[in-house]
């Protein structure tokens, strides 16, 4: 009876210094660190529409006022231009806000 008893508090003294340790190690990696939070988000990559025969490429960007517009990059230099603007863009008479 005692060697069955003291077999089962070794037991439970492993079993909840195992857990203990699962808990606060934040090496481990487990599916709530990979689902539920936002460490291992990865950055949004708009679509590239490439023109003019991929010397320049088209992307969706957002201005100051957080409205899209069309921003036109050639491809050797970087120049970043305008192609449509949030108010080209924009319906007449709808409403952004």
């Amino acid at each position: 009876m005692k060697k069955t008893f003291l077999s089962y508090l070794i037991l439970m003294m492993v079993a909840f210094t195992l857990r203990a340790q699962g808990e606060g190690d934040p090496s481990l990696l487990t599916i709530d660190r990979i689902y539920a939070s936002n460490e291992f988000k990865s950055d949004y990559q708009p679509p590239i529409n490439w023109i003019n025969g991929g010397n320049a490429y088209v992307i969706v960007e957002m201005n100051d006022q957080h409205i899209p517009q069309l921003v036109k990059y050639e491809t050797a230099s970087s120049k970043q231009s305008i192609l449509l603007s949030a108010d080209e863009l924009t319906p007449r008479g709808a409403n952004c806000d």
